[in-house]
Formats: C-alpha cells, structure tokens, sequence
C-alpha cells in the first residue's frame, strides 16, 4: 500500500509515542509532539464543536483542547477522570492538545500498513484522521495523522460565532509569542516541597560529610564542615524556612558577596531552564517565599533567593564564622572570576560543560534504541518532560566502545533541543579562569581544560559536540 505522505516523512526515523483513548490503542509520530502532561484546568468554549473541551494553558499561551475519541467520530464524548493525560502536538495553525487516557511509551513499529486513500477505501471502517496500522510485537496501534486532527482542516464557515473566533484566535496568538527569556535554576527537594535555586547564587553542588557543631551558634547554622581540607560554615535550610531539622543529603555552596557558605538542603533533583519571571502567590510559603514556577511535570518549585530567607542573625552568623574569602581558599590569592560547571564521567575521563548552556539533567532508564547509521551519531530517543529528545552517546568522542549511557544532559541550540549521553553526573564545581586552559583546536568539541585534583578536566562545548561531532579533538 501507499504511504500517507504528511505522517510517513515525520516518521522516517519510526518512532512513535503510543497512547489509550476509550480502549483503543493509537499513535502519533514522536517529531510531531511538543509535549505531554496532565490535563490541567480547562476553560469552556461556549458554542465550540463538541469535540472542543474547551482552553488550556501552556508556556506563554494557551492551547485548544481536544476529546480526541469525540474528534474521531466517536458517537459520545469520552468520560474525563482524573490521571488522564493531554498530548500536544503540532498542527497548520500552531499545536492543539488531545485528551486521552493514557501514554504508554515510545515505541518503534517492526510493520506498517499505509492505507493509502484513508478509512474509504479499506475493508475495515476506520475513524476520520487514521493513516495506517503498526505493529510492535503483538502489539496493534491505529496511526494517527495530526494535521488532519486539528482545527485547520474545519470549515471557518460552518462556526461562525465567539466560540470558534475565540478558538482561531487562541490558536493563532500561540503562533506569535514570542519565546520568553529562560535561566538556570538547580531544582532540589526539602521536607516534600521542592525549590528553585538561581544557578547564579551557587557555585558547587558537594555530598553532605560529617559536620562539626559550633557552641552557641543561632538555630540555623549547622556547623563546620571540611572541604578541600578548609573549614566552610553550613547553615540548615529547614532552620532557615522555620521548621524542624529533617534528613539531608546534599550542600549548596552559595555566594553572599565575598563570603561563601554551605546550605544542607534534603536532596538536589536536577538542572531546569525556567523563565526570567516567576509566578506570585496570594499566601506567601513560609511567610517569606512568594514566587514560584510550574515545572515542566506539572509540579510546583518555590524560588528561593538568598533575599528570601537569609534573616539578620543568619547573615551576622556567616560573617563571624565565615571570614575568609571561598575564592581565596580555592587559589590562595584574592577573589578571582569563576567559571561554573557541570561535571560528568565518560569511561575514565572527567569532563564538564558550563551550565549556562545546559538545559537540564535526566536519566536514561527508558530510552528507545534507534537504528545505527553512518550518516547519523543519533542512537536513541528518549521523553523529557514531555518533550521527544533525540539522544547521542559521548563515549564516541574518546573512541570508546558503545555502552549503556546512565544520564543525558539536554541542550539546546538552533538546530532544536538534544540529548548528550554520559556514563555519570558528579556535580557542579566553580573553577577560577585563571586554572583553565585553551585547548589546541577553538573549533572542536574540547575548547579548555583544567586540573581538577589529580585529574584533568576536559570542558567541552555543546554547540560544537551538537553541530560537529566528527571535528578533531
């Protein structure tokens, strides 16, 4: 049988994501889905066609919803429940989200069975939108052509009312906004709530050792703790937000001025690109913390700046107990510029990227393995928050044998959104500029490197490992 020709070039590469709508099973191909979440709140579109749920908000703007079993021509609507998920993809007039039960996976199809001129012309009546059949395994799915899904393929005549040019309108005001300026924020967990830290105020992420408790010290400073063989002061977070000491895992060495001290939190989760311009609450957290941002799983991150929490008696603590300059126990001279850096393990070598380019950090437990092709260093996909990420392994850039990557670092540039394979994350470090080194090719994916105790770092660049990954070291 033919090929549909405006799904089949979106699937060349044949990955697809599969989802449950009223017991059946569909897919749309991965290059066509911006996102994927739960159903957040939606607004009714009074007069829209009965498939419209109505509005839902997205990053920057708003998306049209959709009861995808209504939409192919069901004869009554799905039932909605909670835990039911909205599938954003790409349309003619920007995205539109569905409403299904539920994502299965990624997936790719050992057989496809185009049908070439549509549901007509098969045996089997099939639903408006169904381009084909794939099977995985035993497995059936119905393939899905989106652009004949979306609203661009209605009659603008046939809903000539507020309904439908608030709908148009919705839709056409997504295409453009303009992309809001992100930063980097270091996501970490604390007594069940999580946070969001400028990557600007910290400079290292360290496992919490032994700590040495100081005589008469306020209620929120911890102790003494060693590192590098000099002592830095930690001061609790738990203490600071008023609350009762709890488990904790992980310091954050943040910067007030010229003084550096630790700050135990419960654990650190992950790097995330936010934007610039939090949300405020009506009820600050804690009587302090009145901004926040929804992260891209759906859950809630308190920003915490060090104006938020950071009381008088704290600040007069850390400049008592914190006199030296951290900058001046890393090189023993006065306060010098930093670099900040996110450390990873490829095989036995020890490399960095700097945060500023670096997107976030996720696993890579449910990766997809892709076809091997000379023509392509892409070896798997993987879902992020929603988001299709093509994924290559950097254990090629030393000329180590293929393995199995535990993390991918994403990055973007104007190519789009990628994923960097890496054997192990170790953490953030600052490192002063005067301790790098220019390496011999500007234009290869290793541009520095540094000492980082008795082994060298190699700081590599995103743009050159996403844009030119043959380039010689």
């Amino acid at each position: 049988m033919g090929a549909a020709p405006a799904t089949s070039e979106r699937a060349a590469a044949n990955v697809w994501v599969l989802f449950e709508a009223s017991g059946a099973i569909y897919a749309v191909p991965s290059e066509a889905v911006l996102a994927i979440h739960e159903v957040p709140v939606i607004t009714p579109l009074p007069f829209a066609p009965g498939f419209v749920d109505g509005l839902i908000g997205v990053p920057g703007s708003v998306c049209v919803l959709i009861d995808l079993p209504r939409r192919l021509d069901a004869v009554r609507p799905s039932r909605r429940r909670p835990g039911q998920a909205a599938i954003r993809l790409t349309a003619d007039h920007g995205s539109v989200a569905f409403r299904v039960d539920r994502v299965l996976r990624l997936a790719r199809f050992d057989r496809i069975s185009w049908h070439a001129g549509g549901a007509a012309d098969t045996a089997e009546a099939l639903p408006l939108g169904v381009v084909g059949t794939g099977w995985t395994g035993e497995q059936r799915a119905l393939l899905l052509d989106p652009e004949h899904l979306a609203l661009g393929d209605l009659d603008p005549t046939a809903h000539a009312d507020l309904g439908s040019e608030w709908v148009n309108s919705a839709v056409a005001s997504e295409i453009a906004a303009p992309e809001e300026r992100r930063l980097s924020f270091l996501i970490i967990e604390n007594a069940g709530q999580l946070y969001a830290v400028p990557v600007a105020e910290l400079l290292e992420v360290v496992p919490l050792g032994p700590v040495t408790p100081i005589p008469m010290a306020t209620a929120s400073v911890a102790g003494l703790t060693m590192l590098r063989e000099m002592p830095l002061l930690l001061v609790w977070l738990d203490r600071l937000l008023g609350q009762d000491s709890g488990v904790c895992h992980d310091y954050i060495i943040m910067a007030l001025g010229e003084l550096r001290f630790g700050l135990a939190v419960g654990r650190v989760v992950r790097l995330e690109r936010l934007p610039a311009r939090p949300q405020l609450m009506a009820t600050p957290l804690h009587g302090k913390l009145d901004s926040y941002y929804v992260l891209e799983d759906g859950s809630i991150a308190h920003l915490l700046g060090l104006s938020d929490f950071l009381d008088p008696a704290t600040r007069a603590a850390i400049r008592g107990f914190a006199p030296g300059s951290y900058d001046r126990r890393l090189t023993g001279t006065a306060a010098v510029a930093q670099k900040r850096l996110l450390l990873f393990r490829i095989g036995g070598e020890l490399c960095a990227l700097p945060i500023e380019e670096i997107q976030r950090v996720a696993p890579l437990h449910q990766a997809v393995e892709l076809p091997s092709s000379a023509d392509s260093e892409i070896d798997r996909a993987v879902e992020i928050a929603g988001e299709i990420v093509p994924v290559s392994s950097l254990r090629r850039l030393f000329g180590l044998a293929p393995g199995k990557d535990a993390n991918c670092i994403v990055v973007r540039s104007s190519q789009g959104t990628s994923g960097l394979g890496v054997d192990a994350i170790v953490g953030l470090v600052s490192v002063p500029l005067s301790a790098i080194e220019t390496a011999g090719n500007p234009r290869g994916p290793i541009r520095e490197f540094a000492r980082q105790g008795d082994q060298l770092l190699w700081i590599l660049s995103a743009q050159a490992l996403i844009g030119a990954a043959d380039a010689p070291l």
